[in-house]
């Protein structure tokens, strides 16, 4: 929906009955209205944006957003729409991990973790099993590596501003 209302004129009765209640929604909360001509406008298209970008990964990073989009993050959060994490880790990216390492939020998790740290991990001659979690845990380092990295330029970057 969030393409077709970003790229084309589109009236609101040639949507089907069953999304017109969503549509109905954005419109009472004042995201979308409908113009003169009947057809669905935005009402602020970075909010709409932003919102779109939650929905699709869950998260957003503010310091990677251009400055008007951390304009109005900053009005979002102060409307309770948005709230900050101060964490290295989001919370999606937090239950990727913990998915593959423990069994804290996911029963159905692989627990490597715990597999190797208390002793109870494949026999020697269940080789697949060790090159799997190997290569699972060389792919979840990476991964840590890459999300330091950005926040180390992220710094960098605020460091050269000042």
């Amino acid at each position: 929906m969030y393409d077709v209302l970003s790229h084309e004129v589109v009236a609101f009765d040639k949507y089907e009955d069953f999304q017109k209640p969503k549509l109905n929604y954005l419109i009472d909360k004042n995201y979308l209205f409908v113009d003169d001509n009947g057809n669905i406008q935005c009402v602020n298209p970075i909010r709409v944006r932003i919102l779109y970008d939650l929905f699709q990964n869950e998260v957003g990073s503010f310091h990677r957003y251009r400055k008007p989009f951390q304009q109005e993050v900053k009005k979002m959060e102060s409307e309770n729409i948005l709230y900050f994490e101060d964490t290295l880790f989001s919370k999606p990216e937090q239950d990727y991990f913990n998915f593959y390492l423990n069994k804290s939020a996911f029963t159905n998790g692989l627990d490597l973790r715990n597999k190797y740290a208390h002793g109870t991990q494949a026999n020697l001659e269940e080789i697949e099993k060790h090159r799997f979690a190997y290569h699972t845990y060389l792919r979840l380092i990476v991964l840590a590596l890459l999300k330091i990295e950005d926040d180390l330029m992220i710094q960098k970057y605020f460091v050269a501003k000042l």
